[in-house]
């Protein structure tokens, strides 16, 4: 049976020479003259191929191929675009309406039959859904259906143009992260959405209450983020590194039973680079909350999001490489010494309390003499991470400079300073580090000040006498702590 080609042009001499040719091919020809009557035709002959002319009278080829790609029951059909346009945007608008080739009308006959032989073999397969009747349809539908997707399509623009808007005026990852959670409440009426990502070994997780919830709500939704995380991610998710932050809307809150069960959620990878960077995370209490329409538009949505995501994760990565310390991953001494300015000019203004330690590692030239530089560098990053785990999250930890370590702790005054210090004399002491025999302990000496309590003029004189303090706990025999006065 010989391929029915359907010619779409206004052009009389186009359709008698495309008809010559390709009759003589063996082919069936169908003509039509707008676009309008393309789409009829398309509908009635049902054809195996689509010659579509760009500029045509009623309704142009961009729009004919978009609304022929958008119908399940003619999508099949293969389009080849046929234009005296030869600018490259103008091939590239072809091609992203849905246009399989697209040829310039200056063509050879040898070069459009090689187009057409390759385009019918490489659309065998979806032409098998050709329906075995042709659906029926109006005008009236058709220009019904067209508006109906220029709407879609504007709709769909909008929404990335405001996700474009968030990466150029957010300059952080959890703020973008928050912001395309709230953009998304224009798309679907969800009540808590979600975004897992990893960042610097910590997983965090960006919770937007959409709508007011249950905590048996937020409980469940989290247990299943971090399902997902695990299974469809591949994230390594613990207690230990997991960092849940909590956003809820502006919407008003009435007093009452919040739901306490999603009834519809959903679940998107965010990929970037071929590789999934996140996951993306919305729960509903009401039942089939997500149509097939919004799960399509989501996920143009989220390849534009997961793109903005990612940039503002390597944007946070290249600030923190900025202020942190290669091998600890503390901050560095540079930025130890801004937030402690700030932190003394706050305290000074407002009558507050803070309290700042400074560690020495006891003997650890002799640690790096006797087992080498590479043990000590596991002692450096042990003594990093033991810190991390044993002061508060607002407390600031600063690699000061080679074995010295810093802590910043606001609002904080000399009893708990002082307690904050003992609990990290213990840690340390009590460590096994890998590289070192068996009970070898390393030790550390550590000077506390508080401030106003310590009477000083500015963060220098403030620091010096905490150093005094920490030479004094040298001189009383190392591994204690000694309070600056």
């Amino acid at each position: 049976m010989s391929e029915k080609i359907l010619i779409a042009d206004d052009s009389p001499t186009i359709v008698e020479m495309l008809k010559f040719f390709l009759e003589k091919e063996g082919y069936v020809t169908v003509v039509a003259k707008d676009g309008i009557e393309a789409i009829e035709q398309a509908y009635r002959e049902l054809p195996d191929l689509m010659l579509l002319d760009v500029l045509m009278p009623k309704m142009n080829g961009y729009q004919v191929c978009r609304l022929l790609k958008g119908d399940e029951n003619i999508s099949y059909i293969p389009v080849i675009m046929l234009t005296s346009q030869d600018q490259p945007k103008d091939k590239f608008w072809g091609l992203q309406t849905g246009a399989d080739e697209y040829i310039i009308k200056d063509f050879e006959s040898d070069e459009l039959f090689n187009s057409i032989i390759r385009v019918l073999e490489k659309s065998k397969k979806q032409r098998e859904k050709k329906p075995i009747e042709a659906p029926q349809t109006t005008i009236d539908n058709i220009l019904y259906r067209l508006n109906g997707l220029l709407d879609k399509k504007l709709f769909q623009t909008t929404i990335l143009n405001e996700l474009n808007s968030i990466a150029r005026t957010q300059d952080n990852c959890e703020d973008v992260i928050k912001e395309i959670l709230k953009l998304l409440n224009r798309v679907v009426n969800y009540h808590l959405g979600a975004v897992l990502i990893e960042q610097n070994e910590i997983m965090n997780m960006m919770l937007y209450e959409n709508q007011p919830v249950s905590e048996i709500f937020i409980t469940e939704s989290i247990t299943n983020i971090t399902k997902e995380g695990i299974t469809k991610a591949g994230f390594s998710i613990r207690k230990d590194n997991l960092k849940i932050t909590t956003v809820k809307s502006t919407a008003t809150r009435t007093k009452g039973n919040y739901p306490e069960r999603a009834k519809s959620i959903l679940t998107i990878p965010l990929r970037a680079h071929k590789s999934i960077i996140g996951i993306l995370y919305l729960a509903s209490s009401y039942e089939n909350a997500f149509s097939a329409e919004i799960i399509e538009l989501l996920d143009i949505i989220t390849n534009e999001a997961s793109i903005v995501i990612n940039n503002a994760m390597f944007y946070d990565e290249f600030k923190l490489l900025a202020i942190t310390d290669g091998l600890t991953k503390c901050y560095n001494h540079r930025h130890f010494q801004e937030i402690l300015e700030n932190e003394f000019q706050r305290a000074k203004r407002y009558k507050l309390t803070f309290s700042l330690l400074i560690g020495d590692i006891d003997n650890f030239k002799k640690i790096n003499d006797t087992y080498g530089h590479q043990v000590g560098d596991v002692v450096l990053k042990g003594i990093g991470s033991l810190l991390k785990r044993v002061v508060r999250d607002i407390d600031v930890i600063a690699r000061y400079g080679g074995e010295e370590f810093t802590v910043i702790m606001p609002e904080t005054d000399a009893k708990g300073a002082a307690g904050t210090a003992e609990r990290i004399r213990q840690a340390i002491g009590e460590y096994i580090f890998s590289g070192l025999p068996p009970k070898t302990y390393v030790t550390m000496s550590i000077g506390v000040g508080t401030y106003p309590d310590l009477k000083v003029a500015d963060k220098f004189e403030f620091i010096e006498k905490i150093d005094k303090a920490l030479y004094q706990a040298k001189r009383e025999g190392k591994n204690r702590v000694c309070l600056a006065e």
